[in-house]
């Protein structure tokens, strides 16, 4: 498990195709009638989940090397404290689930509450607006439920999108979350840098989200 793994580093993998035009609560509306979300947390549900939805994460991931939360499904089934899917229609038996009806699924651990550690988008099926506004969905929870480190092209999209709202003090990450690295503050007083544990290479980035401390 790769815990400096940027979670949305697939990000334009992820929103390659804006949403229509249209006022916030309608497009809210809309994300929201799309499917049902699943969250499991029980072993079974997990590994059902993570054995059929692995080759979404391959695929979603593989531009920028791989999906290196996990070295694979049973380690993510294993690892993962949550698993949020969400699926075409109600399921009411987690047996049944089917990758082809699922349109976007989420993971996290527990780590200081829940910190995001992947999210993909179905890349396969051809309904991808819906895939896409599914991933925005869970992406927009993630910040309120969750906390995740991003920079890049993900920190800029992640702060055009509501994400300045929940940035987390960087002393917080320095002291409370990596007390034995070093953890430099960068002078704008948001971002921090800190060397990766694989590769050595130190990167600057932000803490966005919801952190228990």
């Amino acid at each position: 498990m790769n815990d400096d793994f940027e979670p949305l580093s697939n990000i334009e993998m992820l929103f390659d195709i804006p949403l229509p035009r249209s006022s916030r609560r309608g497009r809210q509306s809309a994300i929201n009638k799309i499917a049902a979300h699943l969250d499991v947390i029980d072993i079974k549900s997990k590994g059902i989940i993570s054995s059929r939805g692995w080759t979404l994460f391959e695929i979603a991931y593989e531009y920028i090397g791989g999906f290196k939360s996990y070295v694979d499904a049973a380690e993510m089934a294993s690892k993962a404290y949550l698993l949020r899917a969400t699926y075409d229609g109600k399921l009411d038996d987690i047996n049944d689930f089917e990758v082809e009806k699922c349109y976007a699924i989420a993971v996290y651990n527990l780590k200081f509450g829940l910190k995001l550690t992947g999210l993909v988008k179905n890349l396969v099926t051809t309904d991808r607006m819906k895939t896409t506004a599914a991933a925005r969905k869970l992406q927009q929870d993630s910040m309120r439920i969750s906390w995740f480190e991003c920079s890049g092209k993900a920190e800029s999209f992640v702060m055009a999108t509501g994400g300045r709202n929940y940035i987390i003090d960087p002393k917080i990450i320095r002291d409370k979350v990596y007390p034995n690295e070093e953890v430099v503050i960068s002078p704008d007083g948001i971002h921090y840098k800190r060397k990766l544990k694989i590769g050595g290479q130190v990167v600057e980035k932000i803490a966005v989200g919801n952190i228990k401390i």
